[in-house]
């Protein structure tokens, strides 16, 4: 009564007996491979798989500037306050001009000189060439002259490139915002002295976002300029949008050994952002060139550490190892191993072994 038992079992659960249990249980050789195994099957298609990966982000603002000052003086003025709006080229802090102002009279009085002296120059220059030609003077002054005037005329060059540079200081006197957005910090104070070099204030621009990822080198071969992303972010409530990536940067990041994906926001959401923000992004792959056989991913089993699927060929299950790539969760692509049309089992695989009987009911029937 229990050897029947047991057989029943095996034949019910489609489990094949090794020999030692076959014979405790009655079972003559040979009988335990001739169990039929009920399974159900799927065919292998050429349907691509469109592949997904996923990647942290971190937001960036389109355009941030720490501002410094370019001349040393004392701030007496500061017209910008955190959280306000500036439009480019206006102005944030004054410092005090009035050692600018007298810079500027300065060299403009020397290059005055320096154009006199220039112009006397060239007139005696002028006036020695007239006497050399009437033999009045040697050839040897008239050279002496010539190099007077092109000695006076590179003096009043460099005079006048000190005005310019006297008027560009007193220009940075006033410090203007670079670009139009919003003022995140003033480092200084009324009655501060600052140097050239020392931060003044910090501006954002949120008008458009930044998200820098990092993805695996597998992750960038599907990737493209122009391609768009599903960007969440947990910050906003889990909102969703879509962004589009602007570049894929091909040096590898150390130590996160990624490699740089930046992608560019743009609208509303753009401006409900904070730097530092952390977005989940997700975006598909296109289908791999000369690709397009698929299987289900249910039938995937793995037996001593190789990847395969059971064919079932005339009622009959053969173990194959395959050579898979991109899957959707839902199908799987086969690179090598099976063709279009075989038969792979999708359920009841786990009680099968090479060679094994089985009973098939198709998928969909």
């Amino acid at each position: 009564m229990i050897r029947c038992a047991t057989i029943a079992l095996f034949v019910m659960t489609g489990a094949l007996p090794s020999p030692l249990l076959a014979a405790e249980a009655g079972i003559a050789p040979g009988l335990e491979l001739s169990a039929v195994v009920r399974v159900r099957v799927a065919r292998v298609e050429p349907v691509a798989v469109g592949g997904s990966s996923i990647a942290t982000g971190v937001v960036a603002a389109y355009r941030k500037a720490t501002v410094s000052a370019e001349v040393p003086g004392r701030i007496i003025g500061r017209l910008a306050e955190p959280g306000t709006q500036a439009q480019a080229g206006a102005t944030l802090v004054h410092i005090d001009a009035d050692r600018l102002q007298l810079q500027v009279r300065q060299a403009k009085a020397l290059a005055r000189a320096r154009r006199v002296d220039a112009e006397h120059a060239q007139h005696e220059y002028q006036r020695g060439q007239r006497l050399f030609v009437r033999k009045v003077i040697s050839e040897d002054t008239v050279d002496d002259l010539r190099f007077a005037d092109q000695r006076a005329q590179a003096q009043l060059q460099a005079a006048l490139v000190e005005v310019a540079s006297a008027e560009r200081n007193l220009r940075d006197a006033s410090v203007t915002a670079p670009f139009d957005g919003q003022i995140e910090h003033v480092h200084v104070q009324v009655g501060d002295y600052v140097n050239p070099g020392q931060p003044i204030v910090t501006q954002t621009d949120f008008s458009k976002a930044r998200l820098i990822a990092g993805v695996s080198g597998s992750d960038t071969n599907h990737l493209s300029v122009g391609d768009t992303a599903t960007v969440a972010f947990d910050d906003l409530g889990g909102s969703t949008v879509q962004a589009r990536i602007t570049s894929v940067g091909r040096i590898k990041e150390q130590p996160s050994g990624t490699y740089p994906v930046e992608l560019e926001l743009e609208g509303l959401i753009a401006s409900r952002l904070r730097e530092g923000m952390v977005a989940n992004i997700a975006w598909q792959h296109g289908d791999r060139p000369g690709s397009g056989i698929s299987m289900p991913a249910a039938a995937l089993i793995r037996r001593s550490g190789q990847i395969g699927a059971y064919v079932i060929e005339d009622n009959i299950a053969e173990l194959r190892n395959l050579r898979i790539g991109k899957s959707d969760g839902r199908r799987v692509e086969v690179l090598s191993g099976l063709a279009v049309g075989e038969e792979v089992v999708i359920e009841g695989q786990f009680a099968l072994r090479d060679g094994a009987r089985v009973e098939v009911e198709r998928y969909g029937s």
